[in-house]
């Protein structure tokens, strides 16, 4: 009898061990990480539609004007891009185009054609297949969205039609820069260095979902005067256009 209970309890120690084991196997399931969608990309970066800034050239006080347009998805097959336009007064009808891809892969943006120049030297270059060019990414931290938690980020492609890759450099300098919205009100942006194929091209201090405040190209500056900024849903705050209107 007493052997009998003795197998009896051991059963029952086994099982109840068993048990405990397969429960801490199974354990809590883990965290949801959250992937920044689409339309947080296009907030975060100032790139939904209708969304336009003007700014004051601070060395002759001349005129810059940004607009964004889209979904486009006519002028890059098979991809669903955003316009945006980078126009002056010294080069009407051939403003600067950059299309961008934020639909492709979760919190990435990427260039997918940039046209520049006037008359005779006016170039673009398309990137259709990977490796394109990586112009921005973004992580949830907790609720925050943030810019990509290294301060740098690489890439070499080649454009179509090209005899070989071109390098592009994003590079984080500051992540609290200090800078003026055009209503006067101070921020804090990321001040953005982007470098291609060695030699820096432009700064950008971006605001979060509002745009660029300031910006340098090609060691010109530029302060913006004037903003009317759109959110995923069509509604825009800032001046009713950008359209023709100089900088007080």
């Amino acid at each position: 009898m007493a052997k009998v209970r003795a197998v009896q309890v051991s059963r029952a120690l086994v099982l109840v061990l068993g048990t405990g084991l397969a429960l801490s196997c199974g354990g809590d399931p883990p965290p949801v990480v959250k992937v920044p969608t689409a339309q947080d990309m296009r907030t975060f970066w100032g790139l939904n539609s209708g969304s336009c800034w003007v700014y004051k050239n601070l060395t002759d006080n001349s005129q810059f004007t940004v607009s964004v347009d889209g979904p486009d998805t006519v002028r890059i097959a098979g991809k669903q891009i955003y316009v945006v336009n980078q126009a002056t007064a010294s080069a009407p009808g051939q403003p600067n185009e950059i299309l961008l891809d934020t639909d492709t892969a979760p919190g990435e943006l990427y260039l997918a054609r940039y046209t520049s120049g006037i008359g005779a030297a006016r170039m673009t270059e398309t990137y259709l297949t990977d490796p394109r060019p990586l112009w921005g990414k973004l992580v949830y931290e907790g609720d925050a969205l943030k810019f990509a938690p290294t301060n740098r980020l690489e890439s070499a492609s080649t454009p179509q039609g090209g005899a070989a890759p071109i390098a592009h450099q994003w590079t984080v300098a500051s992540r609290d820069q200090a800078v003026v919205k055009d209503d006067g009100s101070a921020a804090m942006a990321h001040r953005l260095l982007y470098t291609k194929d060695g030699v820096q091209q432009a700064v950008y201090d971006l605001v979060p979902g509002y745009g660029m405040a300031h910006l340098q190209l090609n060691g010109t500056e530029y302060q913006v005067c004037l903003a009317h900024v759109c959110d995923g849903a069509g509604t825009c705050t800032g001046a009713p256009t950008c359209a023709n209107v100089p900088c007080p």
